[in-house]
């Protein structure tokens, strides 16, 4: 374990109000996990964590499997997180006739290309929603695609 990451879970145990919890006691769990996952440390057993708890709190195995299942829940809650923040619509925005917006999205061989999609307001041959729709690819050239999407209005 990282000392940044057993400096979080140290103050996270030493505040921690056990009797009766506090939100700010799931706020400060919650920014040990994040320095968990920012560190590496996907995976802390169950005796380095009772190594960094028992000082301050003798904790029973309910207890700990409790807090440990939490950590490993936020650790593949960041993973998932991190795996999927930069695909999809990235941005959105409305321009004079309709709506511009910006999408990410990798290929099979995990490049993440964008691309910019205009919706023109009018009819379609269904009777609503877009009138006309044009995507303009930028393969995985963000900064280009980031700059025409700032530049519809």
């Amino acid at each position: 374990m990282q000392q940044a990451t057993r400096q979080k879970l140290e103050l996270f145990t030493k505040l921690n109000n056990w009797q009766m919890p506090h939100p700010l006691d799931i706020e400060r769990f919650c920014d040990f996990i994040i320095e968990a996952y920012n560190n590496g440390d996907t995976e802390i057993a169950r005796d380095k964590f009772l190594e960094v708890v028992n000082p301050f709190y003798k904790m029973d195995e309910d207890e700990l499997d409790k807090w440990t299942k939490r950590f490993e829940n936020g650790i593949e809650l960041l993973k998932v997180k991190n795996k999927n923040k930069e695909q999809g619509i990235i941005k959105s925005k409305f321009i004079n006739d309709g709506v511009v917006e910006l999408f990410a999205f990798k290929d099979d061989s995990g490049v993440i290309n964008y691309s910019v999609v205009k919706a023109i307001h009018g009819e379609n041959v269904v009777g609503g929603g877009a009138g006309q729709l044009e995507e303009i690819k930028f393969g995985n050239d963000k900064n280009a695609a980031l700059e025409f999407f700032n530049n519809q209005i």
